[in-house]
């Protein structure tokens, strides 16, 4: 049987996303842990307080805030991903034989350079896409590197990932999309962080935040950040964004269709589980089409100068579209996870004017809207 239509994503329960051992004990065992490990240390000294942009304001149109993940230690908000997995990990396992991780990108980049730095041995699987320069470095760390081919899609990643966990028992699965350390460090971490630069911004006159809009890739983003989001802005919607090529739940087979990058689409039916536990929460989804991402890439280059990957291209497309619909006196809050790899800026700089001006955001009814 085809590996795309083998298994089910797991489901969490349906709980709090806090953590539920937090407070002294959880604190002074982080502590410990980073006592142990200098490198691990050294790394979450490195980690998080992201700065945030106040983007050009369109007149009549709500004002839009992003965070800004590449600086973080290799580039991008997986940074914060690997090192919640790895110290969980590390807490419960002090010396795990083998670490073992599906990764769509960022992630792979991010647990190669972390485990290298602790000397942990590590398996990574991804895809066919990733840049071959990226695969030489991640083995030149020491990883072993898995590639399936990009052409059976994001599922069959993960599919190879649950067959040799299931082969070597005795290897550590992280299981990103299940694994609550994700979920926990993007809303004690992310969101948190997020929150306190809102309130901390005065002169921006921001009182409010009425939407907040991510990509759902694995869903600790998305739901993570509105968590912590909420506790200070209890009225703030959550809006997610899937490719359109594969968006979250479609029926449609798992595909290798281009998608802006860690877009997350399963296919067959299957939901990530972060979300699906929080479902009731989302008040909108969205669908971004890959070409279109690129050209969100070049729309904020212009206005701006920064140079932002292909799913933070996503989310801004996105955040444009509410900020259009909500109107002035409202803020829409969102991420940008990584800057523009150079094959994402070539692509984007290859686009012409129509494309650019084509640029649009989907409803779940395939309905178009420009940004």
């Amino acid at each position: 049987m085809p590996a795309t239509q083998t298994r089910p994503v797991h489901r969490t329960s349906d709980q709090d996303t806090g953590d539920q051992n937090t407070g002294d004990q959880d604190a002074g065992d982080r502590a410990n842990l980073l006592a142990r490990h200098p490198a691990l240390a050294a790394f979450a000294a490195r980690l998080g307080n992201t700065p945030v942009v106040c983007l050009p304001r369109i007149p009549g149109e709500a004002r839009i805030i992003a965070k800004c993940e590449w600086f973080n230690p290799t580039g991008s908000i997986k940074d914060r991903t690997a090192f919640a997995l790895i110290c969980d990990l590390l807490l419960r396992e002090p010396n795990p034989i083998r670490v073992l991780e599906y990764s769509g990108g960022n992630l792979a980049v991010s647990l190669s350079r972390l485990c290298a730095d602790l000397g942990l041995a590590n398996t990574l699987i991804m895809a066919s896409f990733m840049p071959p320069a990226a695969i030489a470095e991640m083995r030149d760390l020491g990883t072993k590197v898995h590639i399936v081919d990009k052409a059976l899609g994001f599922w069959a990643v993960m599919e190879a990932a649950y067959r040799m966990a299931e082969r070597h028992a005795d290897w550590s699965f992280l299981h990103q999309h299940v694994n609550r350390a994700n979920l926990r460090i993007h809303e004690t971490g992310t969101g948190a962080e997020f929150a306190r630069q809102l309130q901390d911004i005065d002169d921006w006159g921001i009182s409010s935040v009425d939407a907040f809009v991510a990509s759902i890739g694995t869903g600790g983003t998305l739901v993570g950040v509105h968590s912590a989001l909420r506790r200070i802005y209890p009225q703030v919607r959550m809006v997610a964004v899937t490719p359109a090529e594969l968006p979250y739940a479609s029926e449609a087979p798992p595909n290798g269709l281009p998608k802006y990058a860690g877009s997350g689409g399963l296919g067959s039916g299957r939901k990530q589980p972060f979300v699906a536990d929080h479902e009731s929460r989302l008040a909108r989804k969205l669908t971004v089409r890959f070409p279109d991402s690129l050209a969100g890439i070049r729309l904020l280059n212009a206005q701006c100068g920064l140079r932002i990957g292909s799913s933070a291209g996503a989310n801004w497309l996105a955040a444009r579209k509410l900020a259009r619909e909500l109107g002035p006196d409202t803020v829409v809050a969102t991420v940008f996870p990584s800057a523009a790899t150079p094959s994402e800026w070539r692509a984007a700089n290859a686009l012409d004017k129509q494309d650019i001006a084509n640029a649009a955001v989907l409803d779940e009814n395939g309905e178009e809207a420009a940004p």
